[in-house]
């Protein structure tokens, strides 16, 4: 069984499609279960045989971060942790997603795995913190990075450009930053592929 948590978010909603469409079992818990709270992930864990854990939840306010310090450690930084600690105990795996944010960007190239990390922002910093803390409480756990997610629905910078120019709107856009904008739906396929190469149990 599949535990998809923040499965309303643009990653997702698009992961639990493909859950549904694949036959896959699955639960899925958005706000109703706080990720920072861990004997609220101990409740629905030892009442389910969770397999893996699908991580999509997030704080992703960037520059609001800054102002909401606590919140966003308790969810980026805490809430992996916890996800760590639930994997320890029950036996399941994580999936958890992450940011190019623990970067600083100062290349314009493509960076390996192995590039040293250096957020320059409080969001990067709690991400970072997030896949440190989950990485050290298991060894069942994968983080994927991603960067720019877009989709053709939900908010984000692909819908926001493509409704200004339907509406005849101007645009205006920084010209100092370049990144590689991910599919939500292709990031949902490489997610699922990676919970599908062992079975899962149900």
């Amino acid at each position: 069984m599949v535990w998809l948590i923040g499965s309303q978010g643009l990653l997702g909603s698009r992961v639990l499609e493909l859950l549904k469409e694949k036959n896959i079992p699955y639960l899925c818990t958005n706000s109703e279960v706080d990720i920072s709270n861990l004997q609220s992930l101990e409740d629905l864990a030892k009442n389910n045989p969770i397999d893996w854990i699908i991580n999509c939840a997030a704080y992703t306010k960037v520059e609001k971060a800054e102002t909401e310090r606590a919140r966003a450690y308790e969810v980026n930084a805490l809430g992996p942790k916890n996800l760590g600690l639930i994997s320890s105990q029950f036996g399941c795996n994580v999936l958890h997603i992450s940011t190019d944010y623990v970067f600083d960007g100062m290349t314009e190239h493509p960076l390996p795995e192995e590039q040293p990390t250096n957020p320059l922002n409080w969001y990067g910093s709690t991400k970072l913190a997030g896949e440190k803390f989950l990485i050290q409480e298991t060894s069942r756990a994968v983080v994927l990075r991603t960067a720019w997610l877009y989709d053709h629905r939900g908010k984000n910078f692909y819908t926001t450009m493509t409704g200004r120019f339907r509406n005849g709107q101007a645009v205006r856009v920084v010209n100092d930053q370049t990144g590689c904008p991910t599919w939500a739906y292709e990031l949902a396929q490489a997610s699922l592929s990676i919970i599908t190469a062992r079975k899962l149990s149900t």
